[in-house]
Order: structure tokens, then sequence, then C-alpha cells
């Protein structure tokens, strides 16, 4: 399995840009992504990975931990803007909130584990995820991209409903 996730919403989103046979959920429903600890059959299972993939460092921070493979957060941690001196939580370019939001005093530490419940969140998180996976692929650059313009225009449809 070159691309597992965290979790199966997670998982979904990579197999929807790369293919159905290319990822699969660490974490089972049912049990928790903040606290779960793998298994060693799970370290197993997953030892030749490519990348792990998940939510964030505060919601399913352990697998920024996974020795088998890289891992690849989907909200990543901002950084401080240029002459700001200090950042907001989560990047503008992967967080699924609006700057306004992140002003507000929330942010990664508020972060919402079901980011993926909204359409425009996730179209607000497939630009990162795009460049995480040509980044894997390079190989597959114009695949991907086409993959994800279907999937940003099926999610905008949803969103324009």
């Amino acid at each position: 399995m070159p691309y597992p996730a965290t979790i199966r919403p997670v998982a979904f989103l990579v197999e929807r840009i790369v293919g159905s046979r290319m990822s699969e959920a660490l974490v089972h429903p049912g049990r928790n992504p903040e606290t779960y600890d793998p298994s060693v059959a799970d370290l197993l299972q997953f030892r030749d990975c490519r990348a792990l993939f998940y939510v964030s460092p505060v919601l399913d921070g352990w697998a920024a931990n996974f020795k088998e493979c890289q891992a690849q957060a989907i909200l990543r941690p901002a950084t401080p803007a240029k002459g700001h001196g200090h950042a907001h939580g989560l990047t503008v370019l992967d967080a699924p909130f609006s700057s306004d939001y992140l002003h507000e005093g929330k942010g990664l530490t508020h972060a919402d584990p079901h980011f993926w419940t909204d359409p425009h969140r996730i179209l607000e998180v497939l630009p990162g995820l795009e460049s995480s996976l040509v980044a894997l692929e390079p190989e597959s650059e114009s695949r991907i991209q086409q993959e994800v313009q279907i999937l940003g225009r099926q999610l905008q449809d949803m969103e324009d409903e």
C-alpha cells in the first residue's frame, strides 16, 4: 500500500486522486485517531509505504513520527508571514478556515477534525495534497492534476447546490 492514511476520509481523498488501490485507512472506524497506537501488525502492513497521510499534528500527530515512511499532514502548521511576527495555526493554502477565522485566535489547536464534511474546506486542502502527491509521483503529474481538477469541479458543484 503506497499511500496509507490515518483515517478513511483522508484515504478517500488520496484514492480519488491516485487510484482506489493506492490508499487504505490505518485507524479503523470506531477507534480514536488522536490516541491510536499502531500495532506491530499495522507497522508491518505499511512498512513499504511511500507516504502516510494524516490530518494534523494536533489531531493525529502520532503519525508524524511514523518511521515506516514519510508522513504528510493534510493540515499543516503555519509559518509566520514576512513582517507579521507570528503564525496563525495553519497555512492558508491548506487550511479549511478563512484568514479571518485564524485572526480570531483560533487555529491548529482548534482545527476541525471533520474538515472533509464541507466541500469548500476540501477544495482548500486539495492544492497541498496535489503538491505532495506530485512530489511523490512526478511521472504522474498530469494525471494527478487532472484528477484534482475533476474532484474540484465535483466538489464545487456540490457547494453550488
